[in-house]
C-alpha cells in the first residue's frame, strides 16, 4: 500500500533524473512493474471474498437388486361331481354342488320327504331358499328315477277326522284343498280315481297332486 501511495513521486522524480543518469530508464521500468505487483495485490485484498455453500451430497439409492419371487399362480382343479340320483341322493351327495351347504341339503331332503319324493327335475325350483343358479347346476349332475316316488296322500279309505292333519302335512295340499276333499268324500263317497280328485280340489291342482295319490 506504502508503494502504491509514494509511486507518482517516484515517477516524477525519475523523470527529473533522466537527463542526469540513463540507468535510471531501467530503474523505473523495474520499478512500474513493482507497482502494478502492489496494485493487483490490493486489487485481491478489497476484492469480497466469496463464499460457496456446502450441500450435504444425497444418500445414494440402495442399488442393491432383489430377485423378484416367481409366483405361480395356482389354479384349483375344479372336483368331480360324481352323479347322483334325484330321490335317493344323500346330504353328501348334494353339497357336492357348489352353493349347497349343511342346511340347504338337509332342506332338499326334507321337502323330498314331504312330496313322497320328486317326479320331475325342476321340482327342485321350489325348495325354499334355493338359488335358481344353485338349481341348475344340480340339474347337470343328476338324474331322476320317478318309479321311486311313493305316495304319500291316502285317499284309498275312509277319512277319518285324524286324516286331516295328516294331508294337510302335503306341500301341495293346502287348507281350503283338505276341506274340499273331506267334503267331496262326504257327498260322494271314496275319490277313486283322478276324474273324482279333478272333481273334488279343481283340474290345475289335481293334475300336481295325483302322482302322490293312493286311490
Amino acid at each position: 500500500m506504502v508503494l502504491a501511495i509514494l509511486a507518482p513521486f517516484f515517477v516524477r522524480f525519475s523523470i527529473e533524473q533522466e537527463n542526469i543518469n540513463p540507468d535510471y530508464t531501467s530503474q523505473l521500468d523495474s520499478l512500474a512493474k513493482v507497482i502494478e505487483q502492489e496494485k493487483e495485490a490490493l486489487a485481491q485484498e478489497k476484492k469480497p471474498k466469496t463464499y460457496y455453500k456446502k450441500y450435504i451430497s444425497k444418500k445414494k439409492k440402495d442399488t442393491t437388486t432383489y430377485q423378484k419371487k416367481k409366483y405361480t399362480k395356482q389354479v384349483k382343479k375344479e372336483q368331480r361331481i360324481e352323479t347322483f340320483e334325484l330321490n335317493t341322493a344323500t346330504a353328501k351327495d348334494l353339497k357336492q354342488v357348489k352353493g349347497i351347504g349343511e342346511k340347504l341339503s338337509e332342506r332338499i331332503i326334507k321337502y323330498r320327504d314331504k312330496l313322497g319324493g320328486f317326479y320331475q327335475q325342476e321340482q327342485l325350483y321350489e325348495v325354499y331358499y334355493l338359488d335358481s343358479a344353485v338349481v341348475q347346476k344340480t340339474l347337470k349332475y343328476c338324474t331322476l328315477d320317478t318309479s321311486l316316488v311313493h305316495k304319500t296322500i291316502l285317499l284309498n279309505k275312509k277319512l277319518e277326522k285324524q286324516d286331516f292333519k295328516i294331508l294337510l302335512k302335503h306341500p301341495y295340499l293346502n287348507y281350503e284343498d283338505v276341506k274340499a276333499i273331506f267334503n267331496y268324500s262326504r257327498k260322494k263317497g271314496q275319490i277313486t280315481n283322478r276324474e273324482m280328485l279333478k272333481e273334488a280340489i279343481g283340474e290345475e291342482k289335481a293334475e300336481k297332486v295325483w302322482r302322490y295319490v293312493l286311490f
